[in-house]
């Protein structure tokens, strides 16, 4: 009888949901929370460890729609609604799916906030997501916060969560980006590839050195100095 209620409800439930997100699409409005990860939320925070875990495991279980709830849960400034427990399952996910041997978890975590991020346009809860991809983000995460370095207000933390990522892709995203940005976001992306010691933006970090803008030229120094030694052949090689 359960595998009979099974192959019955499961399709209806997914035509169900499809037909869900195509009513929010047309309306612009974001789909409700399932029921069931709202009331995980308001476990949260558990009172230990072991609780978390099993809580985030029921999160994990349920699967990437579960993440993508949470991130529809964040509220945006200046609303003063009560966010925290999404927050914080939020937070609590990104250490869970970090635990050795929970790579595929993570990846799908991961694949999850960056559907959260492209559903949300409020620059704060923007910025909470990618503070969670700094945790828990990879290769797959790359793509879609290199669009974000041209952004004044999403520049810095989308940088922080590639510099977490460190991977060549992530270095690469941050050195493309480099010859296009102007003010603020030049600084923070110098400063960046220096703490990558990135050998490779050595020819593009090195044309700021006659910037007129002092700060910018402290961060050249600064990138320089922690990328080491530079030769011709360096420049040369970039």
């Amino acid at each position: 009888m359960h595998a009979l209620k099974n192959r019955i409800f499961v399709p209806l439930a997914t035509v169900m949901f499809v037909f869900g997100l195509a009513a929010c699409a047309s309306t612009g409005r974001l789909a409700p929370p399932d029921p069931a990860v709202v009331s995980i939320t308001q476990s949260m925070p558990a009172e230990d460890t072991a609780s978390e875990d099993t809580l985030c495991a029921r999160l994990v279980e349920t699967g990437p729609a579960a993440i993508v709830d949470l991130g529809r849960m964040l509220v945006a400034l200046p609303d003063t609604s009560n966010d925290s427990g999404a927050r914080f399952a939020l937070s609590a996910l990104s250490r869970y799916v970090g635990r050795p041997g929970a790579e595929s978890e993570r990846a799908m975590f991961a694949m999850a906030l960056l559907k959260a991020l492209d559903e949300r346009s409020e620059p704060d809860v923007k910025a909470f997501l990618m503070s969670q991809l700094q945790l828990a983000g990879g290769d797959e995460s790359v793509g879609t916060l290199g669009t974000y370095l041209g952004d004044k207000r999403l520049c810095e933390p989308a940088t922080r969560a590639l510099i977490s990522i460190g991977t060549l892709s992530a270095e690469f995203a941050l050195i493309d980006a480099l010859p296009r940005s102007g003010g603020k976001n030049t600084i923070t992306l110098v400063k960046a590839l220096g703490q990558l010691q990135s050998r490779a933006a050595v020819f593009e970090i090195w044309k700021y050195t006659a910037s007129s803008d002092r700060d910018l030229r402290d961060a050249v120094l600064y990138a320089l100095a922690n990328i080491g030694p530079v030769s011709t052949g360096d420049l040369l090689a970039s």
